[in-house]
């Protein structure tokens, strides 16, 4: 009973880890880029993240950024 309770949470950890590592780590990382290289003149780059969440707000604030320099 114990070893089936044990295997349950460590498989729910895994896909918790791997949701947020896809919704929230990989953009994270991509804007991170985008703003490395915006930092060094190439402005040329746009970071499409279509949500409405936290990670939407903040893709589309940096792209409006960049368009205002």
């Amino acid at each position: 009973m114990i070893g089936i309770i044990t295997g349950f949470f460590l498989v729910a950890i895994l896909l918790i880890n791997r949701f947020i590592k896809v919704s929230v780590t990989k953009p994270l990382k991509q804007m991170a880029q985008l703003a490395k290289e915006v930092s060094t003149g190439n402005i040329g780059g746009e970071f499409d993240h279509d949500s409405e969440d936290e990670i939407g707000i903040l893709a589309k604030s940096m792209n409006r950024m960049k368009v205002s320099l």
